[in-house]
């Protein structure tokens, strides 16, 4: 026979595993997951190479342009153009909203670097 608080452990163990798997995943989680095996460099190189020379934008307050200074962000989004990283926001659904959006923010400062020394929007390269 089983002890009645064993009973009890287990139930509860049950009710907890249950819990956690029947929580949705929120969407923004959901199209944000690429970013964590994405190689930034990698895939700036596969846009040059086919044209493509707009920068990597993130929301937030505002739509914001990762690894370019707040003083030049106009500028850029008018010479290069901006693509906006879906996901991203400054309204976080929770701890893992946050960290892919963090990777998001690195992904695209790196991708822009990336961009703007191999591609001169007023320029012949």
């Amino acid at each position: 026979m089983i002890p009645k608080r064993s009973i009890g452990f287990i139930a509860l163990g049950l009710l907890l595993s249950l819990s956690n798997c029947s929580k949705p995943v929120p969407e923004e989680i959901k199209i944000l997951r690429w970013v964590e095996r994405a190689d930034p460099v990698q895939d700036a190189q596969v846009a040059l190479s086919r044209g493509n020379h707009s920068l990597k934008a993130v929301r937030g307050e505002s739509t914001y342009i990762p690894g370019i200074s707040d003083a030049n962000q106009v500028e850029f989004r008018e010479s290069y153009g901006i693509s906006v990283i879906e996901g991203t926001s400054d309204n976080l659904s929770g701890p893992e909203h946050a960290r892919l959006n963090d990777l998001a923010m690195k992904y695209a400062k790196f991708y822009n670097q990336h961009i703007v020394t191999h591609f001169n929007p007023g320029g012949s390269r």
